[in-house]
Parts: structure tokens; C-alpha cells; sequence
């Protein structure tokens, strides 16, 4: 048995961690209309710039409001959506998100392996910047 208090979904195959998950909602009446805390799944930050990470089931959909936040993000701000599954790393699509200009892969264009080498190639040239907001 877990120590920790796991949900898991058995179709999904995802397991999560619910000591470890906020209540977002919580904080819903702190905002106006229908506005609120959204998760990401993951970012990172080299000398200013950064890259967001955002991984949905393989035909999971982006909500509205969590979709706005990320085309808003200033340019200091690269985003990837990945489609897939999160156990394998199997995807279904990937878009990116660089200066402001959105590209698309479906499905069989672009590997895990590629998405690694794209990641690695960004961390390059984020590293060769000056550094922003010292």
C-alpha cells in the first residue's frame, strides 16, 4: 500500500497525488467572472527567457482560459503543448509556441525524441542570451 493518498484513473492510466494537489478553486472568488488559477504541468527558466510545458491526453483539449493565458504570455515566454500519453510518451501532436508564433505537428510528425532534441536546442540558445531582469 502507498503511503500517499493516490488517485488514479484506470482508463487514462494516470495515477495522481492528492496530498500534493492544491484546491485551485479555493481562490475562485478572489477573481472577477469566471476567472481562476490554472496549472502547468511544467516550466523552466534560463537567463529570463522560459519554456512552459503543458502535456494533455492524447485528444485532450487546452480549456479557454488556460489557452488565452498562454497566447498572452510576453515573448520571454516559449510554450508546448504536447498530446499524448504521459506513461509511454507516445504523441499525438505538439505545438509550439515561440516569439509569439505558433507551429503545429500532427500526428507522426514529431516524436518524443524530437521533441527532446527541439527542448535542447531552445535550452542552447536560452543560455547563450544575456541575462533579462538581473
Amino acid at each position: 500500500m502507498s503511503r500517499y493518498n493516490v488517485k488514479c484513473d484506470p482508463v487514462a492510466s494516470v495515477c495522481l497525488h492528492r496530498d500534493y494537489e492544491p484546491k485551485l478553486t479555493w481562490f475562485d472568488d478572489a477573481f472577477p467572472g469566471k476567472i481562476g488559477f490554472t496549472d502547468i504541468d511544467g516550466i523552466v527558466e534560463i537567463n529570463g527567457h522560459y519554456l512552459v510545458l503543458e502535456w494533455k491526453s492524447p485528444h485532450g483539449v487546452v480549456p479557454d482560459g488556460q489557452r488565452t493565458m498562454l497566447e498572452r504570455l510576453p515573448d520571454e515566454f516559449s510554450v508546448i503543448i504536447a498530446r499524448g500519453d504521459p506513461k509511454t510518451g507516445h504523441l499525438n501532436s505538439v505545438t509550439f509556441r515561440v516569439f509569439g508564433t505558433w507551429t503545429h505537428y500532427k500526428y507522426g510528425e514529431f516524436t518524443l525524441s524530437d521533441m527532446k532534441s527541439w527542448i535542447k536546442k531552445w535550452a542552447a540558445w536560452a543560455k547563450q542570451q544575456e541575462i533579462i531582469n538581473e
